[in-house]
């Protein structure tokens, strides 16, 4: 098995959607280091969420990792819980891989290569362009053709995490139909929202906050120019707000999240990962404007379980006025939230407004189902 088939599935150069399989129903998965997120969704006569699942953890995993997590007796036992609490019956699984087993890498060719050509060349180099040996990995690509090259996105995870991931769903009678990638989905959802619309010579970007890591994708129409973990994200932040020894980690939870960032500018400790984190995303925003330079920065969405801090869409627009802006001139930029139900419909039976404090959530699962798979 390959990290599933995205050369077919989902390509950044294709305009429209291609017909999905003779699925009628799915169930897209993304597992959190604090919760999971489950939608499942109707695929006929036309797509609409038919439920909507957010579980923060019952049980206490001593690990933060989520492929630790994953691979965890109490994991199996959850998600049992999960599906049959909220009667979930159907099969087919989607499910996102997890973003430090996966390795991303952009490889350029000459243009007018046919398919099987590129297979050739991928066999030949794909071990001088990530850090394991082929046997050690699934792998899969995408493709954007043009008329002066052909640009491919490597995609590999190690097997061994996604062998366990599909046993723990084979285990439970259910079948992966498709193991998905971060910068496809976060591409997905960007692309699919009805707020925006995509023109040409313009960039779009997107920061995905979870509790260890940051992730940056960078886009222009059709084609992913840059994606980057950082590893500054909600934890940081919950550690930051942590000011002594005495101060347990639950309550430095929630005064991040009673207090956010606007009332903390008097703890240095918070500012310095506001400023580290803001400071490493603008270099790789900056590197990208920098490399196209006939392109303007459009929008930029924040997304995410830890996008929901109090005062950083504010504070981030803020940053990036003072530092893109031309000296004696004045910009607005368009940061935001983005709203992931924005690019699905939901049956009228479920109440979004419930959800209305973790919206952002469910971006990456909703994600998901916006491709093809």
């Amino acid at each position: 098995m390959k990290l599933k088939r995205l050369i077919k599935q989902i390509s950044f150069n294709k305009k429209k959607r291609a017909k999905k399989q003779k699925l009628e129903r799915v169930v897209a998965i993304d597992i959190g280091t604090f919760a999971l997120k489950l939608v499942e969704v109707q695929l006929k006569p036309k797509t609409i969420v038919k439920k909507l699942v957010y579980y923060p953890w019952q049980i206490q995993f001593p690990q933060k990792d989520v492929t630790e997590i994953i691979c965890s007796a109490n994991f199996h036992r959850e998600i049992i819980g999960i599906l049959e609490s909220n009667n979930i019956k159907c099969k087919n699984i989607l499910v996102l891989a997890a973003n430090n087993k996966l390795v991303m890498r952009p490889m350029r060719f000459p243009p007018n290569l046919s398919d099987s050509e590129i297979k050739q060349l991928l066999k030949l180099q794909v071990e001088e362009h990530i850090p394991y040996k082929q046997n050690e990995v699934y792998y899969d690509y995408s493709v954007m053709r043009n008329k002066d090259e052909t640009l491919i996105h490597l995609y590999a995870s190690e097997k061994n995490y996604i062998n366990e991931l599909i046993s723990i769903f084979k285990g439970l009678k259910r079948s992966i139909k498709c193991i998905n990638v971060s910068p496809i989905v976060m591409y997905n959802i960007a692309n699919n929202s009805r707020d925006l619309q995509l023109k040409e010579l313009e960039i779009i970007v997107t920061v995905n906050l979870g509790a260890n890591l940051t992730e940056l994708c960078v886009f222009k129409k059709n084609e992913l120019l840059l994606y980057r973990t950082i590893p500054i994200a909600g934890n940081k932040f919950t550690n930051a707000f942590a000011t002594d020894e005495t101060t347990v980690m639950n309550k430095a939870e929630y005064s991040k999240c009673e207090i956010g960032l606007s009332k903390a500018m008097q703890m240095q400790s918070v500012l310095a990962v506001q400023n580290e984190l803001f400071d490493q995303l603008w270099k790789s925003i900056q590197y990208v404007i920098a490399r196209n330079k006939h392109y303007s920065l459009k929008k930029v969405y924040l997304t995410g379980g830890s996008a929901n801090l109090k005062g950083l869409v504010d504070k981030f627009r803020r940053y990036i006025e003072i530092k893109y802006q031309e000296p004696g001139e004045t910009r607005v930029f368009d940061v935001q939230l983005l709203n992931p139900f924005n690019t699905v419909a939901v049956d009228e039976n479920i109440n979004i407004k419930e959800f209305s404090g973790i919206t952002s959530s469910f971006a990456s699962v909703l994600g998901l189902i916006c491709g093809d798979f």
